[in-house]
């Protein structure tokens, strides 16, 4: 008779089952991310159409409001020709006003660019005066918090001592005793 044992593979039986599990989940983790793409490139297709509406919507307003200000319409023409050959891109050229309220409008610039810089300017001392009193507040806290640290050591320390010393002294007892 053969005593010999059969050969036993030397993978187990779960094995395969485990394997075939985790290709399934490759697969379901790949579709799901694959339909994520296709959701993230249909928003910025939406997008896209969006934004070359709101330029095409722009142009038209510039050049409604240009030709009503006597503005020249042609900077504006390369850029027509370039969407009307099919490219998205849009270059905005300088629109020049040669009307004699443009010093007017020049001044009127300057001074609300004054106005804003002084505006900013007081904002930033506010601040600044703020945040000295925001950090002068914080180290009072922080002083307290710290005061309230150090007396709660200082006790601590205190019976950490005298329970060193009370067990100092047990010992001494007991060897004499």
């Amino acid at each position: 008779m053969d005593t010999n044992p059969p050969p036993t593979n030397s993978t187990s039986p779960w094995f395969g089952r485990i394997l075939i599990a985790l290709l399934c989940a490759q697969l379901g983790l790949t579709w799901v991310q694959g339909r994520l793409l296709h959701q993230q490139n249909q928003d910025l297709q939406g997008l896209r159409g969006e934004i070359r509406d709101l330029s095409e919507i722009l142009e038209q307003t510039v050049i409604e409001n240009g030709n009503e200000s006597g503005v020249d319409e042609a900077p504006l023409s390369p850029a027509r020709q370039r969407r009307a050959s099919g490219h998205a891109w849009v270059r905005a050229g300088h629109i020049s006003i040669q009307d004699d309220g443009a010093d007017q409008a020049a001044k009127d610039s300057q001074a609300s660019r004054e106005s804003a810089q002084k505006a900013v300017k007081h904002s930033r001392e506010v601040q600044g005066k703020l945040s000295f009193e925001e950090n002068a507040r914080k180290a009072e806290e922080k002083a307290k918090a710290q005061g309230i640290q150090n007396a709660g050591m200082k006790w601590f320390l205190v019976a950490l001592g005298a329970g060193l010393a009370a067990f100092v002294v047990r010992s001494w007892l007991r060897r004499r005793g």
